[in-house]
Formats: structure tokens, sequence, C-alpha cells
């Protein structure tokens, strides 16, 4: 759908659209790290720094959060709620790994 909310199906527009916008950004985040490890000679359990690139894939969930406050039109409180708790599980989430890291 583009800007004046009419569906594209012309494949190839889909596809310059895509490899300008999101392409990189989905690269590097399905990016096999199994094998980047290998190629640099780390043996065992992959360095944490190395598998950051998974965390790429959250931009999908907040687009999508984005999309569902658009859709409702107005200031309730139930989407409040809703991001503060993501917010919350999100940051215990992240204490957690860095807690087991170290």
């Amino acid at each position: 759908v583009n800007a004046k909310s009419a569906v594209i199906t012309d494949p190839a527009s889909i596809r310059w659209n895509y490899l300008g916008t999101d392409f990189f950004v989905d690269f590097c985040a399905a990016w096999p790290i199994d094998l980047f490890a290998f190629a640099l000679g780390i043996r065992g359990q992959v360095p944490l720094f190395l598998r950051l690139n998974k965390l790429l894939n959250l931009r999908q969930l907040f687009r999508a959060y984005n999309k569902y406050n658009q859709r409702r039109g107005d200031d309730a409180l139930l989407p409040g709620l809703v991001q503060y708790t993501i917010l919350i599980v999100l940051t215990g989430h992240f204490s957690a790994c860095i807690w087991n890291v170290f």
C-alpha cells in the first residue's frame, strides 16, 4: 500500500521498494551468526556482541504497535498500559541476559 492508500501489485515496484528500505536490516538480522563466528575462528559459545543482530527484528514489533495505535485513533488508557508493560518485560529480559553473560 502506497501513501495514497492504493494497493501496489507490480512485483518489480515492490522489489525495488523493499531493496531501498528494509532489505539491508532484514539481511543483517537473518545472517547466520554461527558461520560468521566459524569464519573468525571462534569455537564454543558465540559471543554476545555477535548475537546482537537479532535485536533488529524488534523493529517489526514496534512497527506493528504503532500501526495498532494509529488504527485506534484515540489516546485510550489501554495502549499506554500495553506500551509500559512491553517496556518493563523487555527491560527485565535484557537485564537477565546481561546478568547471565557475566
